[in-house]
């Protein structure tokens, strides 16, 4: 990683694990709340498209926070 220290892959991938849980949490709750055929309980995964989306955000915001940890830390 450019910028930041080496101990902050660290804390990139706790932030990336903890973030993209709570990413698929909010989705689920999101595919409960449509009135559609998927109710509570039933799981839903996210398609390709969806999943690439919350991982390429979640990653940079990751990114970004060990970024500012290191910066300002």
């Amino acid at each position: 990683m450019v910028g930041i220290p080496r101990g902050s892959n660290l804390v990139i991938g706790i932030t990336f694990v903890a973030f993209m849980a709570e990413a698929l949490i909010h989705y689920q709750l999101g595919a409960w709340q449509d009135d559609g055929p998927n109710q509570y309980p039933q799981l839903v995964i996210p398609d390709a498209k969806d999943f690439f989306s919350m991982v390429v955000i979640v990653g940079v915001f990751s990114w970004a926070s060990a970024s500012a940890i290191a910066y300002f830390g």
